[in-house]
């Protein structure tokens, strides 16, 4: 009778994690879409950059960084935004954009991008940060593809290192399944073989 108790206990400890797994999901999913129902941003900024890479972030000494930047007010009182473009913590640019209520408003930048090192592009409300962009800017294109490389690779080295990691916590949850499982089993093989014998006798 040991084994059976055995096998339910097992069964049990893995309907109950199963359980808990499935409902921490499920209660996820729906604070989500409660929030998104619930709660609208009062802030929809977009900023579309045009640079040497923009999926890499990096630019080109002397050459033009174009921002288009979307700013949606959906508010109905009027707001005051700062735009400021920086080179190297130095402010190389600034706008004042006022939305009044429930109004949007496109703005196009065409910065050239005189030094070398960080850009940031950042967009304020007060003393607040709404959004921001940042990039790198090199000396010539030989120097962004080196870079553009760097980012290709060490990209590739996380993915890497997340699929072992991944792998090895699935190995390791298998394991552990299996040997409860087997643990279940071997005490029930040698109950049966202790039973056969005695019949035996």
């Amino acid at each position: 009778m040991k084994e059976i108790s055995d096998e339910k206990e097992f069964s049990s400890t893995i309907a109950l994690i199963m359980l808990i797994v499935v409902t921490i999901i499920v209660a996820i999913t729906v604070a989500v879409w409660l929030g998104s129902l619930t709660f609208e941003d009062p802030t929809k900024i977009n900023i579309h950059q045009q640079i040497y890479s923009a999926k890499h972030d990096v630019g080109i000494l002397n050459e033009y960084a174009i921002f288009e930047i979307s700013i949606e007010n959906n508010l109905e009182e009027t707001r005051k935004f700062v735009i400021v473009v920086s080179a190297e913590e130095n402010d190389v640019y600034s706008e004042t954009v006022e939305l009044v209520g429930l109004e949007k408003r496109n703005i196009v930048i065409n910065q050239r991008l005189f030094l070398t090192g960080l850009w940031t592009l950042k967009i304020f409300e007060e003393n607040k940060i709404m959004d921001q962009y940042s990039f790198v800017t090199l000396s010539n294109d030989v120097e962004a593809e080196l870079e553009i490389t760097q980012i290709d690779q060490n990209n590739f080295n996380n993915n890497l290192l997340t699929n072992i990691l991944i792998v090895l916590v699935a190995l390791l949850i298998v394991g552990i399944v299996s040997f409860w499982f087997f643990k279940v089993r071997h005490k029930s093989l040698k109950n049966e073989i202790k039973k056969a014998i005695h019949y035996l006798s």
